[in-house]
C-alpha cells in the first residue's frame, strides 16, 4: 500500500493509503516486535509518506539494532535515518 501511495499525487487518497499502510505495519510489529523489515517499512511510510520524520527515527533505529551489520539493506536505513532525524531538527 505505501508504494502505491506514493505513485499517487499528493491529496487525500494518498494520505487515506499512507495512514492506511502505516495501521497494517503497526499490526505486523505487534505479532512480532523482533521482525526488522516491518521497523524498516515504519519509518519509510513515516518519513516519506505521512511527513512524520520524528516518528521515523526510533523505528529506525529499531531496525538498525536488530539487524547485522552485513544486512543488504543497512545501508538505506541508514540514509533513511539520516534524512529524518534532520527533518525532525526545529
Amino acid at each position: 500500500i505505501a508504494l502505491a501511495a506514493g505513485r499517487l499525487a499528493e491529496g487525500p487518497q494518498r494520505t487515506a493509503l499512507a495512514t492506511r499502510a502505516a495501521a497494517d505495519i503497526d499490526r505486523a510489529i505487534a505479532i512480532d516486535r523482533s521482525y526488522p523489515d516491518a521497523w524498516a517499512f515504519k519509518g519509510v511510510t513515516a518519513l516519506r509518506f505521512l511527513g512524520r520524520p520524528a516518528e521515523a527515527v526510533p523505528a529506525l533505529q529499531r531496525f538498525l539494532v536488530l539487524v547485522p551489520d552485513d544486512h543488504p539493506m543497512r545501508g538505506l536505513v541508514l540514509a533513511t535515518l539520516q534524512a529524518a532525524t534532520a527533518a525532525s531538527r526545529p
